[in-house]
């Protein structure tokens, strides 16, 4: 470690002892002190991690190691600290207290509420100790018990902004819709520049049905947390409810510029977009899913449905791409192939619509329409000795389907009669119908 020289520093007499006793994790520690006083926390557990080296018994120093890179939010580092801490010194309740803490943040909530909970059988006054307990427990889903937790954290330190939040949610999540709106009005009483306890008094309304009185909290709370994607989640919603699609994706956007990573706002923002018709900022939006989240399944999903839904809207030469990059991700996707299948068949080109179809049949064999309307492509191609299997099969999977046994009717017509015969004009008043709702859900 290089060590500054600079005489007017305020940690330099630390420095020169250390320099002086490289070996003496005391001069380590007290330069650590220096460093905290001076506000470097970096600088801290540079020192502390020296003191430690040089003497890794000592309880108090992994526990401030710890304490430090907790600080820095560095909870992957500080856990071992404070597990070696508790390991050497096992009788001291905050030990027990900050490794529960660590574990809470690295979602190892179940472990982190039974940390907390030996703290609290060794000092049942420790301070805060019960509100992170109903957190850690809240966490592990084990909603009675954060709210009892929550209720005992009241009773000791009623000035506690976090555990009126803690208690409103666990309360919202146990459907105890009152008692979750008080808390969490008294959290806001406590510190009322907050914007936490808006958020969740706006979504303990959303769970309610109430979007109209849950939007002015969500409002607010946009106010006081611009950066927090929640936040804009939470406004979407609401207005969604409420039927305004464009204060929905407007909000869906500003999620989106908070957290550009993070693919549910994606996703979300572009089924909006398809909802408002806007399929040309679908696109732009899917294009971007794409490049930052390129092969998962799910996405190979919206982009079948953004495909559907611009075939529906005639944008067949979009649809077309659309469809094909979904493929690439995902080739089990039914709604796709048949997809394609209508868009070719909707040009004419019932010959490049056969093989879509016949895809779309062979990945779902129990989808009758997928037959059936490899049946019907292969009649306007004259084919019938295979289109009459084919509606066959579609009858089978779905007995009542008049329009497999029309479609059945006019290939048995086609094999029987001339080729010049009416059963091509009968299918022109009969088209192929575009994937509905139910195909949407393919993959």
């Amino acid at each position: 470690m290089q060590l500054s020289r600079v005489p007017e520093l305020p940690f330099a007499v630390e420095e020169e002892a250390v320099r002086l006793s490289p070996g003496d994790p005391a001069a380590w520690s007290r330069l650590a002190d220096a460093y905290e006083a001076a506000g470097s926390l970096d600088l801290r557990v540079l020192a502390l991690t020296q003191a430690v080296r040089l003497r890794p018994g000592s309880a108090a120093r992994h526990f401030d190691l710890g304490a430090v890179l907790s600080r820095l939010r560095r909870w992957r580092d500080a856990l071992p600290h404070f597990q070696e801490a508790l390991r050497l010194d096992p009788d001291r309740s905050h030990h027990w207290r900050a490794a529960g803490i660590c574990l809470d943040q690295l979602d190892q909530h179940g472990d982190a509420a039974r940390h907390l909970r030996e703290a609290l059988r060794r000092d049942p006054e420790l301070k805060r100790t019960w509100s992170h307990l109903g957190w850690a427990l809240y966490r592990a889903d084990r909603r009675d018990e954060a709210v009892a937790a929550f209720e005992e954290a009241a009773q000791r330190e009623p000035d506690d902004f976090w555990l009126w939040l803690g208690l409103g949610a666990a309360c919202d999540a146990t459907g105890r819709y009152e008692d979750a709106a008080s808390a969490c009005r008294l959290a806001r009483r406590i510190e009322p520049s907050r914007g936490a306890c808006s958020l969740e008094l706006g979504r303990l309304l959303l769970h309610q049905s109430r979007p109209a009185d849950a939007l002015p909290h969500l409002v607010r709370a946009a106010r006081l947390r611009p950066q927090d994607p929640e936040v804009w989640c939470g406004l979407a919603d609401a207005h969604y409810e409420l039927g305004s699609l464009r204060g929905a994706i407007e909000a869906a956007r500003r999620r989106v510029r908070v957290d550009p990573q993070e693919e549910r706002a994606l996703l979300s923002l572009v089924d909006l977009q398809c909802r408002a018709d806007r399929f040309a900022d679908a696109v732009r939006t899917a294009g971007l899913l794409m490049k930052r989240h390129p092969r998962t399944r799910r996405n190979a999903a919206l982009l079948c449905t953004l495909g559907i839904s611009l075939a529906g809207l005639k944008s067949y030469d979009l649809a077309v791409k659309v469809h094909r990059s979904a493929l690439e991700i995902d080739s089990s996707l039914a709604g796709s192939w048949h997809n394609l299948g209508y868009i070719f068949g909707e040009r004419g080109r019932w010959k490049q619509a056969v093989p879509f179809y016949r895809e779309a049949a062979r990945t779902k064999p129990d989808w009758p329409r997928a037959w059936r309307d490899l049946g019907r492509a292969l009649c306007h191609c004259r084919r019938a000795e295979e289109a009459i299997p084919a509606c066959r099969k579609a009858l089978d999977l779905d007995p009542r389907s008049a329009e497999s046994r029309r479609v059945l009717r006019l290939a048995l017509e086609l094999q029987a009669n001339d080729p010049a015969s009416s059963c091509s004009m009968v299918l022109r008043q009969h088209p192929a119908e575009a994937v509905g709702e139910d195909h949407r859900v393919q993959g």
